[in-house]
């Protein structure tokens, strides 16, 4: 139950991660299309879908070295297809919005404000969500879809992704969060440094 416990405070981000993703859809209706429908995934499908995703973003989440963080890296890597949830309700948006650079930044810094430490936005959830939505991309385009609006909701047409860009996506994803390892480090020694004068 205590490792329960120590693993709460991801909850809090991935949370507003999702409401995030979630509105971020609804981007679509500048530019209304047919709903697509999701009927035709069967439970297989979906397990594997999901698994890939949980396996990437924890695989990325991993270097940050923090539990914590591994947990919000691998949710988010998973969550950010609640941007296909306006779309399977027949609302008429274009699906997949959130997979973009801007929402990842967007809500990086959304997230680092909401969750403050001693007063100072605390970045490392920015990178995080860097790396949760780059270890999502670089699954989707494993598994042969890899087409994304990568700047909406500024220009919401797709970009293709070469297949052999799934390595440099999750690199990417992996060298974000290896990034919130050393800032942490980094942090620590300062202030071991400013105690010891």
């Amino acid at each position: 139950m205590r490792g329960w416990t120590s693993l709460r405070p991801a909850f809090k981000p991935i949370v507003i991660y999702l409401i995030t993703a979630s509105l971020w859809s609804l981007f679509g209706l500048l530019s209304p299309t047919t709903p697509l429908h999701y009927k035709e995934y069967s439970l297989p499908v979906i397990a594997v879908e999901v698994g890939g995703h949980l396996s990437f973003g924890f695989l990325a989440g991993v270097f940050t070295f923090d539990p914590v963080l591994a947990l919000v890296c691998t949710g988010e890597s998973l969550l950010i297809d609640a941007d296909h949830l306006a779309s399977a309700l027949n609302f008429p948006v274009l699906p997949r919005l959130a997979h973009s650079v801007f929402f990842a930044l967007f809500t990086g810094v959304i997230i680092s404000y909401a969750l403050r430490r001693e007063k100072r936005p605390d970045f490392r959830f920015l990178l995080v969500t860097i790396g949760g939505v780059l270890s999502h991309l670089s699954y989707d385009v494993l598994a042969g879809n890899g087409q994304f609006p990568i700047l909406s909701p500024f220009y919401l047409g797709s970009f293709s992704f070469p297949y052999l860009s799934w390595v440099e996506l999750e690199v990417g994803a992996c060298l974000a969060n290896l990034g919130v390892a050393i800032s942490s480090t980094s942090n620590l020694q300062t202030a071991c440094l400013w105690r010891s004068r």
